[in-house]
């Protein structure tokens, strides 16, 4: 493994945040609990979805889509949506599932 290989690729305390807040819930967070999460913890929801969309796109978290959704979170959509970096409401709209760590 190169040194690289061991750099995380997402902000770990947000990820450390998103994974607490799933283990106080016992299940998938929706948009809403990053929302909330992001004004009790004065963070901005778009570095908080950058992360849970890289831990997505690296496979450390899913996403279970459900019959409201109107968008799939493909890949190329991930890959857009991180590098947009400033996501407003439109951004999101269609994603109502719920997102959880794969371990």
């Amino acid at each position: 493994m190169t040194e690289n290989d061991e750099m995380p690729r997402w902000d770990v305390a947000i990820e450390g945040m998103v994974r607490d807040e799933f283990r106080k819930q016992g299940t998938a967070l929706k948009l809403g609990d990053f929302r909330r999460l992001a004004a009790d913890y004065d963070f901005r929801l778009d570095d908080i979805m950058e992360t849970v969309f890289l831990m997505l796109m690296h496979e450390a978290w899913q996403y279970s889509p459900d019959a409201a959704d109107t968008r799939s979170l493909s890949h190329d959509v991930l890959v857009e949506l991180c590098t947009k970096k400033r996501l407003n409401d439109q951004d999101l709209s269609g994603i109502s599932g719920g997102f959880a760590p794969r371990d």
